[in-house]
C-alpha cells in the first residue's frame, strides 16, 4: 500500500522498501508569490525550515541500495543541499560522508573523499514549477545518478566509501519542496525509476497519457496536467496553471476536507500524483491562457471566477464518491467560499446580493418565492454572496473542514444546512448563536478582510444598479436608519417587504448620538401569526466610527409574544446597531417572521427587562502564554487525543480499540515492532555505547517482550506483557501513536525520542484524561494571537478565540498546553479565566522577541534589518493593553460584558530556535532577564508569577536550558520546569502536551 508522505510518516509498504515515505514534520507559512505575497500559504512539502532523517540499511547491505525522491527548488540555479549523510552534519567532508544537492541548474553530489568521488548530473535542467525526480543507485561499487530519467556516467566507488557512510541520511532544510522519499535495499531497475517519476518529471520524454492526443504534460506534487500538440498557449501559462492547481488542492483537500470519508488514500497513486487534468480547449481558453506567474497571476482582484469554478470540480468528485447530491444554494455558496478560502477577501461582485438584502431567506435562489420582499430582483445572486456566512464560520467559529463535512458525511435524510447544523453541534457549537454573531459582525464588517469585503459589497451595488436600475431598492443593508431619537416612544410595525425570512435578519442603525446615553431595544414578535417553530436572537453593536472599536451585546428575544429586549450604554459620537435575527427550528421552505420593535433613549414608556447584564467590577483572570511552535501545539491531532482518552476510559468509544484497556494487542505488536525493523536497528545501534541509558534499557525490555529480541538478561522474551501506563509507553508513543518512522534530525533518533512514559502515566493518574477534556468548556476562554512576519520585518496576526476545547493549536482541531492548563485552572479559579496565547513558530528571543530599550545591540550583534524588525514582545503588550478596554474585550467575548481583566501569570515556552547559534546562546540569559523584567514593569506587577517551560532536550540546547534555569534561580517568583522526559521531538506528542499544561499549572500554583 502506498501512503503519501504528506499524510503519513511510517513504513506501511513492506517488501524491499526500508523507508517508503517521509516529508517535513514542520510546515512553513510563507507569502505565496503567485498572489503577490497577499495570501499566506502553507505547503506540506516545503522544506525551507524543515528537516527529516531516515535510517540507512545495515552496513552489509549498503553495497546494493537505491534512493528515490522528488523535489522542486525555489530557484533553478540555486546552490543548496538536498540530502547528506549523518557524518556530514557538521559541514565536514569526512571520509565516508555523502551529500547531494543542486548547483548550476543540475544535481551534484559527493561520496567520500572530496577530490575523487564527486559526481553530477546536469543533463536535465531543474524546473521550479513542476517536479524533478532523483534516483541514486549503488550497485556493488558502481554509483549512478538519475535526474528526471536521465542517467549520469556511472562512477566507481571503493567499499570504504559506503561502508563508512554512516547510519542516517538527513534531508536538510532546503529552499523548495521535497516529497515521496523512498530508500530501497536493492538496486532499482531503469523501468522502476521511470515508474517512480523519471518519465513524468521529464516533459521531453513521452509518459503514458491518460487522454488520447494529449501528449504534453507538467506534473507536480499532487497533479499532472495534459494538453494536445496544437495548443496556442505558452509554457508560462501551463506553469501557472499547475502551480495554482497545487495550491488549491492542498487547501481544498487537507484544510477543507473535500474528500470521501476514509477515501483520502484513494486520491493518490503509486507514483505520488493524485489526479490528471485534461486541458481541453474550453479549459485552456478560460482558465489557462490569461494567467502567468510573472505578469498576470491569480490575485485577490481577479481570482474569484477561476477559484469558484475550480471548487465545483471538488464538489463533483466528492459527490460521485459519496453518492450524495447537494442543492444549488450549497453548490454555489460553497464554491464562492472556496474562492474566499483560497484567497481571503477575493473580489466578488455578488457578495452584496446577500449582504445588502439580509432579510431574504439564507438559502434563496433564482426561483425562490420571495418576490414580495425588497431586493427580490437580485435573489439569483443571493446564493453566491451567501458564501460569507461559510467564510465567517470557518475563519472565526469552527474548523475549516466544515465544508468537507457537509459534502462528505452521511446525511441520513438531512439537507445541506441541516447537515451543517448537525456537524457543528457535534463539535459543540450552537449554529443559532453563531448565525446571530455573524450577522452582528458583518453589519460593520468586523472581519480581518473587512476592507476587501466592503469593496466587494460596493462592487455588487454598482452591478445591481447597472443591471437593474428600475429595481425598487438596491441597498437594504439597514432596514431603517434613525437619528438619535430612534423610534421615539412608539412601537414600530415592520414593512411587509422587510419582514425577514428564515435564517435572515434586519439591521437598524441609530446615528447622531451626541451625548452619553442608555438606549433600550425592545422587540415584540407576532406569535399569533408566525410559524410555530419561530425563534429569534438579538444582537446590538456599539461602534466608534473614529477608531473602529466595537462592543457587542447579545440579548434574548421571546418568541411567545412577550416584550423582550435590553438596555445598553452608548457613548457620545458612537453609532448603535440593533439586529433582530431569525433562527427558526427549520432549514426548509420559505416562511416569514413578523414583529414590532422600538429603539429609543431610555426613559420611554415601553417596559422591558434588560437581559444579560453582568455585575459591575467582575474580573476575568488572564494567563498570558507566549512562545514559539511548541507553545502553539503542532503534532496534536484530535484523533490521537481521543485514542489516549480511549485507553483511560472503558466507557469511551474509539474505532475498534479496546477502550479502558492498557493491554497492547498482538496485532499491534506485530505491525509496529515484529514486522518493523526500525526499532531494532535503533536498539542495536545504541546498546553498544549507551547500554546504561535508561531509555535504551526500556527499549530493549520492550523489544524482548514483543519478541523482537530472542533473549535479554532478567526478562522473559515474547511474553507480550505491556501496560500503557508504564514507562514503556514511550516506545509505543514513538511508533504506534505518533506513527513516525522513528528518527528525526539534529541527531534525534528513536531512542532519544522515546523519552516519556511518565507523561502518559501522569495524565492517567488523576482522572483528568477523560472525555471531558475534548468537550467545550464555557467558563474558560482562549484567544490565540498568532504572528506572521513578512519580508519587510512587519508583523501581522491571525486570531482564533472562543471557549476552551481542542482547537487552539497551530491549526484547528489541534491543541497545545492550554488544553490541560485551562482545565486545571478552570477548577481552581473562581473568576472567569482567559488564556491569551501570543505565539509564532520558528522565532528566537534575540531578534523576534527583543525588548526595546533593554538590550545591548553590540552584544546581540543585530543587523540593521534585525534591529528595525517588529517585536512580538511589543505586540504582546499592546494586545494585553487593548484587552483592558471593555469594548475590545467584549468584542471577543460578549459574556465578559462589564468585566475587566487582571493578569494572573505569565508563561514562557521558547528556546529551540536560539540553540545552536552562538550569538543567541551567549545572550539568552541576559535577553530572557530583560523579557521577564520588562513584562513585570509594563504590567506594573513586580511580583507577577512567571513560569519558564524549558526547551526540549538536545545537545544544541544545553546552553539555552542552563540560561533558562539561571534566570529562574536568580529572579524572584520565577520557576523553570523541565520537559526533557517528554516525547515527540521538539513539538512533542499528544500525551506530552497534556502533561506540559499540567506542569505549567503546578509551577504557577507554587508561585502564587
Amino acid at each position: 500500500m502506498h501512503v503519501p508522505s504528506h499524510l503519513e510518516f511510517r513504513d506501511v509498504a513492506g517488501g524491499n522498501a526500508v523507508v517508503v515515505e517521509g516529508t517535513a514534520l514542520t510546515e512553513r507559512a510563507s507569502s505565496d508569490p503567485e498572489v503577490e505575497g497577499r495570501t499566506m500559504f502553507v505547503s506540506r512539502n516545503d522544506f525551507n525550515s524543515a528537516d527529516m532523517t531516515i535510517a540507512l540499511p545495515q552496513q552489509d547491505d549498503l553495497a546494493y541500495f537505491s534512493l528515490s525522491f522528488k523535489f522542486i527548488p525555489d530557484s533553478a540555479d540555486g546552490n543548496d543541499v538536498l540530502v547528506r549523510s549523518i557524518a556530514d552534519i557538521g559541514g565536514n567532508n569526512n571520509a565516508g560522508s555523502f551529500n547531494l544537492g543542486t548547483d548550476n541548474g543540475g544535481v551534484v553530489g559527493q561520496l567520500g573523499d572530496q577530490d575523487s568521488q564527486q559526481f553530477s548530473n546536469t543533463e536535465s535542467t531543474l524546473k521550479t514549477h513542476s517536479c524533478n525526480h532523483v534516483a541514486l543507485t549503488v550497485d556493488n561499487g558502481t554509483l549512478t545518478l538519475f535526474v528526471n530519467g536521465e542517467a549520469s556516467s556511472a562512477i566507481t566507488i571503493d567499499a570504504e566509501s559506503y561502508t563508512d557512510l554512516g547510519d542516517m541520511l538527513q534531508f536538510w532544510p532546503f529552499s523548495g519542496k521535497i516529497w515521496d522519499v523512498r530508500l530501497y535495499e536493492g538496486v532499482l531497475a531503469y523501468d522502476d525509476i521511470m515508474a517512480l517519476g523519471g518519465s513524468k518529471c521529464n516533459e521531453s520524454m513521452i509518459a503514458t497519457s491518460p487522454y488520447d492526443g494529449y501528449n504534453n504534460y507538467l506534473c507536480s506534487v499532487y497533479q499532472c496536467e495534459w494538453w494536445p500538440d496544437d495548443t496556442d498557449k505558452a509554457m508560462t501559462n501551463f506553469e501557472h496553471y499547475i502551480v495554482a492547481q497545487e495550491r488549491v488542492w492542498e487547501r481544498n483537500i487537507f484544510e477543507a476536507g473535500m474528500y470521501g470519508q476514509g477515501e483520502l488514500c484513494r486520491y493518490f497513486s503509486d507514483e505520488g500524483s493524485t489526479r490528471d487534468l485534461q486541458l481541453s480547449e474550453g479549459i485552456s481558453n478560460t482558465f489557462v491562457k490569461d494567467y502567468t506567474l510573472e505578469s498576470n497571476p491569480l490575485t485577490q482582484a481577479n481570482a474569484q471566477h477561476w477559484m469558484h469554478e475550480n471548487f465545483h470540480s471538488y464538489q463533483g468528485r466528492l459527490n460521485r464518491v459519496t453518492g450524495q447530491s447537494s442543492g444549488k444554494y450549497t453548490l454555489e455558496s460553497s464554491a464562492s467560499w472556496g474562492a474566499d478560502h483560497n484567497i481571503p477577501g477575493v473580489n466578488d461582485s455578488l457578495l452584496g446580493h446577500y449582504t445588502l438584502h439580509p432579510h431574504i431567506t439564507l438559502w434563496a435562489i433564482q426561483d425562490s418565492p420571495v418576490d414580495h420582499q425588497y431586493g427580490h430582483e437580485f435573489k439569483g445572486g443571493h446564493q453566491y454572496g451567501a458564501y460569507i456566512f461559510w467564510s465567517w464560520l470557518t475563519n472565526y467559529a469552527v474548523s475549516k473542514d466544515l465544508m468537507g463535512g457537509v459534502f462528505r458525511d452521511s446525511r441520513d435524510g438531512l439537507n445541506d444546512l441541516e447537515a451543517a447544523n448537525a456537524y457543528m453541534a457535534a463539535q459543540g457549537h450552537d449554529m443559532k448563536a453563531l448565525f446571530a454573531d455573524f450577522a452582528a459582525h458583518i453589519t460593520t464588517w468586523d472581519m480581518v478582510e473587512s476592507v476587501a469585503y466592503q469593496a466587494s459589497e460596493e462592487a455588487s451595488l454598482r452591478r445591481m444598479l447597472d443591471v437593474s436600475p428600475e429595481a425598487g431598492t438596491h441597498d437594504n443593508k439597514f432596514t431603517q436608519i434613525f437619528n438619535y431619537e430612534g423610534t421615539g416612544n412608539n412601537w414600530t410595525d415592520m414593512d411587509t417587504g422587510y419582514v425577514p425570512g428564515s435564517w435572515a435578519f434586519n439591521a437598524f442603525k441609530v446615528k447622531g448620538i451626541t451625548e452619553d446615553s442608555n438606549y433600550t431595544i425592545a422587540v415584540k414578535v407576532d406569535a399569533e401569526n408566525n410559524p410555530a417553530h419561530a425563534d429569534f436572537r438579538g444582537r446590538a453593536v456599539v461602534y466608534n466610527p473614529s477608531t473602529g472599536a466595537r462592543s457587542y451585546y447579545p440579548f434574548d428575544i421571546d418568541s411567545s409574544g412577550e416584550t423582550s429586549g435590553t438596555t445598553i450604554p452608548v457613548p457620545a459620537d458612537h453609532e448603535l446597531y440593533a439586529l433582530v435575527v431569525t433562527t427558526p427550528d427549520t432549514f426548509r421552505d420559505f416562511e416569514f417572521y413578523d414583529y414590532d420593535f422600538a429603539i429609543y433613549p431610555s426613559g420611554g414608556d415601553v417596559k422591558v427587562d434588560p437581559i444579560g447584564e453582568a455585575p459591575a467590577g467582575d474580573v476575568v483572570k488572564v494567563v498570558v502564554m507566549a512562545g514559539q511552535s511548541n507553545m502553539e501545539g503542532n503534532n496534536t491531532r484530535l484523533d490521537r487525543l481521543q485514542e489516549l482518552i480511549c485507553h483511560a476510559n472503558a466507557d469511551y468509544t474509539f474505532g475498534d480499540v479496546d477502550c479502558g484497556s492498557t493491554v497492547i494487542s498482538n496485532d499491534q505488536i506485530s505491525a509496529q515492532f515484529i514486522n518493523n525493523t526500525d526499532s531494532l536497528i535503533d536498539y542495536d545501534h545504541r546498546v553498544g555505547s549507551d547500554s546504561d541509558d535508561p531509555i535504551v534499557q526500556k527499549l530493549g525490555q520492550f523489544l524482548c517482550r514483543a519478541g523482537s529480541l530472542d533473549s535479554l538478561s532478567g526478562e522473559t522474551c515474547n511474553s507480550r506483557e505491556f501496560d500503557l501506563t508504564d514507562r514503556l509507553f514511550a516506545t509505543i508513543s514513538s511508533y504506534y501513536f505518533s506513527t513516525s518512522e522513528g528518527s528525526y534530525g539534529y541527531n534525534y533518533d528513536a531512542w532519544q525520542q522515546m523519552s516519556t512514559a511518565m507523561g502518559v502515566a501522569e495524565a492517567y493518574s488523576d482522572g483528568q484524561l477523560s472525555s471531558d477534556i475534548e468537550a467545550v468548556r464555557d467558563d474558560v476562554t482562549v484567544l490565540q494571537y498568532q504572528g506572521s512576519l513578512n519580508d519587510t520585518g512587519s508583523l501581522s496576526f491571525s486570531e482564533r478565540y472562543g471557549s476552551l476545547f481542542p482547537n487552539y493549536g497551530v491549526s484547528t482541531n489541534r491543541y497545545g498546553p492550554e488544553l490541560t492548563l485551562g482545565h486545571y485552572l478552570g477548577e481552581e479559579i473562581e473568576s472567569d479565566l482567559l488564556l491569551l496565547k501570543v505565539v509564532q513558530g520558528g522565532t528566537d528571543l534575540r531578534v523576534d522577541w527583543k525588548v526595546p530599550g533593554c538590550h545591548d545591540s553590540a552584544v546581540n550583534e543585530w543587523t540593521e534589518d534585525e534591529e528595525s524588525q517588529d517585536s512580538l514582545y511589543t505586540a504582546m503588550l499592546e494586545k494585553i493593553e487593548a484587552l483592558r478596554n471593555p469594548e475590545v474585550l467584549v468584542s471577543y467575548f460578549p459574556q465578559y460584558k462589564n468585566k475587566s481583566i487582571e493578569i494572573d501569570s505569565f508563561i514562557w515556552f521558547q528556546g529551540w530556535n536560539d540553540g545552536g547559534n552562538a550569538v543567541n546562546e551567549n545572550n539568552y540569559e541576559a535577553n530572557l532577564t530583560c523579557l521577564v523584567n520588562g513584562v513585570r514593569e509594563a504590567l506594573n506587577d513586580y511580583d507577577l508569577p512567571i513560569v519558564i517551560t524549558k526547551s526540549h532536550y538536545g545537545d544544541v540546547h544545553g546552553a539555552v536550558q542552563s540560561a533558562q534555569q539561571n534566570v529562574a534561580g536568580n529572579t524572584y517568583n520565577v520557576e523553570a520546569h523541565d520537559t526533557d522526559d517528554l516525547s515527540g521531538y521538539f513539538h512533542y506528542d499528544p500525551a506530552a502536551q497534556l502533561v506540559i499544561g499540567k506542569r505549567m499549572m503546578e509551577a504557577r500554583d507554587r508561585l502564587r
